[in-house]
């Protein structure tokens, strides 16, 4: 699965509550000509959905839909917390929130970390019964801890970014969020190009034809020039 610089993924959680914002948003994108990844395309058969998780984690760009099934969801905060652990959060991440019953506040963090807490419990007294190789069991709760040590920074960046609504960032195919896309994107290569040939530096860009115009007996000094002069 190669990484495009000017692609985007999308990082949700499957809720067909959402399907219709999810949809303005993809059309958005194809409209624009905006590359993207989601799984519902990206993902063939046989392909590792753990690693495609971690390639969301080093996009370049992630639109990262935040809703509550989002937070209670291993493999969206497993997503979560490797778009943070590769940094530039503000630059990289355009997030979509709608907390829905979740305080968006001390309280709502409190409420997820809760959750959190309790699921790692449960799944270490689910490791104390089992026998035999328990790696995957002891690989969910590393995850775990993970998404708990992480919730911080996923919290200081959702409480303190002004995300607008939901339905704002969605309606018209997803207008503004588009907008908001493409100042962030790199120029595109063709466009590089032309720019640079039309804007050719001072030693190399040719000079245009200049008349020059003398009357009576004053001498004429032309420097770094070339070119005819007609006396008459």
């Amino acid at each position: 699965m190669s990484m495009e610089l000017s692609k985007v993924y999308i990082s949700y959680k499957h809720d067909s509550k959402y399907d219709g914002e999810l949809d303005s948003i993809k059309k958005g994108l194809q409209n624009n000509g905006i590359g993207f990844s989601i799984d519902q395309t990206s993902l063939g058969y046989k392909d590792d959905i753990e690693e495609y998780e971690k390639e969301i984690g080093q996009a370049d760009r992630v639109i990262m839909i935040i809703t509550p099934g989002y937070f209670k969801s291993l493999a969206c905060m497993f997503e979560m917390t490797q778009i943070f652990k590769h940094g530039r959060v503000e630059e990289r991440v355009f997030p979509i929130v709608d907390m829905g019953y979740i305080p968006r506040n001390g309280d709502g963090l409190s409420q997820i970390k809760k959750f959190w807490q309790s699921e790692k419990k449960k799944k270490a007294q689910e490791l104390a019964k089992e026998s035999g190789n328990s790696r995957f069991r002891i690989t969910e709760i590393k995850k775990i801890d993970n998404i708990i040590c992480q919730l911080d920074d996923l919290w200081q960046f959702i409480v303190h970014v002004n995300t607008g609504s939901i339905d704002e960032l969605t309606k018209d195919d997803a207008a503004m969020l588009i907008v908001a896309l493409k100042k962030s994107l790199p120029t595109p290569l063709v466009d590089r190009e032309m720019n640079g040939s039309s804007l050719m530096s001072a030693d190399t860009k040719p000079t245009t034809p200049r008349a020059v115009s003398q009357y009576g007996d004053k001498s004429i000094y032309i420097e770094n020039n070339s070119g005819d002069i007609i006396i008459n």
